[in-house]
């Protein structure tokens, strides 16, 4: 168990790096293919110049406070993952510190 935690632990910053550009790179990609969903400065200069579509503008104000509620649901899953990652590796530690006292008191 030890084993795979430390192979996690480091192999876990590639993956994050991974994680962090295929999102940027969606994003990038959003932004430039749908403005609207990501992009504040173009759905107001749509806004100012009358061009959005009365449809468009109702499904943007219904999706914001959904997307808000996202958001926030999915931080919270993030710090419970995070959460439950500390305690584990609080755990494993509490072992492999055990273990070295057990190795110290049977060479004495």
């Amino acid at each position: 168990m030890l084993c795979r935690r430390r192979r996690l632990v480091t192999i876990w910053p590639k993956i994050a790096v991974v994680l962090i550009l295929l999102t940027i790179g969606f994003f990038a990609f959003l932004f430039i293919t749908q403005p609207l969903l990501v992009n504040p400065a173009y759905v107001l200069a749509q806004l100012e110049a009358g061009t959005l579509d009365p449809a468009t503008q109702a499904l943007l104000a219904a999706m914001a406070p959904l997307l808000l509620l996202t958001v926030g649901v999915l931080l919270i899953i993030l710090i419970l993952f995070v959460t439950m990652g500390m305690i584990n590796e609080r755990r494993l530690l509490g072992l492999i510190d055990e273990k070295a006292l057990l190795q110290k008191a049977r060479k004495k």
